[in-house]
């Protein structure tokens, strides 16, 4: 998701920008302006995932969740949604970006998150279109920053996986800001998942009359 520069390590990986806390310098909107928000705005199913895990006992099955992604050419910001036995709830699309960035916004994914009936835990998850795995800085800062919104929501973080094109590797991140390579859990994809987005309600005959 973007940053401001290459935040990667290695000089001959590809060029890959990254995740942008599209808010973090710019100041928080307040309860009046986050529930106007909540009322214009619908959580609308637009999609599917296929997968063959059930229930989410590590990354690497979420991970497995999410490696559809890798097939994606623009980057997207995404979060699985799990009840309390680890069951997948729901997949909410948060952004879709380009082939080099995508933004977060933390005041508007965590009330969809807590919005989810049944919500215990998540994890959150963006591709990589360089096919570079590697997680930046940018990817640490803002799953620490997700994980701070959620305390005392009753929402838990699980961590943050990165997946790229052709790759069996998936790179995570803990509940802690700590990294690793993970194998993406192998499995039949016989069940699907839904995807959510937020659209806006038309709220007035006018909008109508536009549409």
């Amino acid at each position: 998701v973007r940053s401001r520069g290459n935040t990667q390590s290695g000089a001959s990986l590809p060029f890959q920008l990254d995740i942008f806390d599209a808010v973090a310098e710019q100041p928080r909107p307040g309860i009046r302006e986050r529930a106007e928000l909540r009322r214009k705005a619908v959580d609308v199913r637009t999609g599917e995932l296929r997968t063959g895990i059930t229930r989410v006992a590590t990354l690497a099955d979420a991970a497995h969740i999410f490696a559809p992604l890798r097939k994606s050419p623009v980057e997207q910001f995404m979060v699985l949604v799990l009840d309390s036995f680890g069951k997948p709830l729901r997949v909410l699309r948060h952004t879709i970006g380009t082939r080099d960035g995508a933004s977060v916004y933390p005041d508007v994914i965590v009330p969809q998150i807590t919005a989810v009936r049944g919500a215990a835990s998540v994890v959150f998850a963006h591709n990589h279109p360089s096919g570079n795995t590697e997680e930046s800085t940018a990817d640490i800062a803002i799953t620490r920053r997700l994980k701070s919104e959620l305390d005392g929501l009753g929402v838990t973080m699980i961590g943050h996986v990165i997946v790229a094109p052709n790759a069996r590797i998936a790179r995570v991140i803990n509940e802690d800001g700590l990294s690793r390579a993970e194998t993406i859990t192998p499995a039949r994809r016989s069940e699907t998942i839904g995807i959510s987005e937020q659209q806006f309600r038309k709220i007035s005959a006018v909008s109508d009359g536009l549409s």
